[in-house]
């Protein structure tokens, strides 16, 4: 298992999973699990929670100010 490898989907469908001691080492980053293609990774919460708003706006109907 790479830690730090990037799956392909988008990163709305992260959900967080508890850090490995390591990971500690690294706490600008979160472990997270796709829940599509059940990949684990390491990314940036703010990455992640932007992109988990825009794909709420979009179901929403409510387009992003450019």
């Amino acid at each position: 298992m790479k830690a730090t490898s990037a799956c392909p989907c988008e990163p709305a469908h992260l959900a967080r999973v508890q850090r490995r001691l390591w990971m500690r080492l690294l706490p600008w980053l979160r472990y997270y699990q796709c829940e599509k293609c059940h990949k684990y990774q390491l990314a940036k919460p703010l990455t992640v929670d932007n992109a988990r708003a825009i794909a709420a706006s979009e179901r929403a109907g409510v387009r992003p100010a450019s």
